[in-house]
């Protein structure tokens, strides 16, 4: 999965409160995004859907940074 898909499901998650512009490699996907659970819970399932991996929950709860969540979402 490339940067600008994920930025594209994050965005899809926050129901278009954001653009790509407002997402970079350091961006606090709770506090900078101001995700939800549910909304996290829906891009982590969209990305999953899109990738055909199932990304590990321990993993999952840990990520909170935009860099972290593509390098989960790139793990085969």
């Amino acid at each position: 999965m490339n940067s600008q898909r994920l930025k594209e499901i994050l965005i899809e998650a926050c129901d278009n409160k954001y653009s790509a512009d407002d997402i970079n490699d350091d961006t606090d996907i709770i506090e900078d995004l101001n995700f939800d659970s549910i909304m996290y819970l829906k891009a982590i399932v969209a990305i999953e859907d899109e990738t055909d991996i199932e990304l590990d929950d321990e993993d999952v709860e840990n990520i909170s940074v935009f860099s972290e969540l593509l390098k989960a979402a790139n793990k085969k």
